[in-house]
């Protein structure tokens, strides 16, 4: 296995990042185009974030969205039929239900 040396970043690759980020480049294209791995792309733009000088990517539910998702899980409806209508992922609805069930919002299912 080779050693890989810590490479501090420049003032223009942290440009380059934030430049990359807000065009929506995924982490891999990112990296692949600085020359970086995955994990430093992944470990700096956290940084950034937690310091406020990127905005997260992460999409936000909307009510819409938490309502269908509600109203199709007491319907018994497939968490991958709700993804799809929704516009999310199986694993995103999954994860929505166990915080709606956390919260109360929903009762539990039996089995999914």
């Amino acid at each position: 296995m080779t050693d890989k040396k810590f490479k501090s970043w420049t003032t223009k690759e942290l440009n380059d990042l934030v430049v990359m980020h807000k065009a929506g480049d995924t982490v891999e294209k990112i990296a692949e185009s600085m020359g970086r791995t995955t994990s430093a792309i992944r470990a700096k733009k956290e940084y950034l974030r937690t310091h406020g000088l990127i905005e997260s990517t992460k999409s936000h539910w909307t009510t819409t969205q938490v309502k269908t998702a509600i109203e199709m899980h007491n319907a018994g409806i497939t968490h991958n039929e709700i993804a799809k209508a929704i516009s999310r992922t199986r694993c995103a609805v999954t994860n929505m239900i166990q915080r709606l069930v956390e919260q109360g919002q929903i009762k539990k299912e039996l089995t999914q």
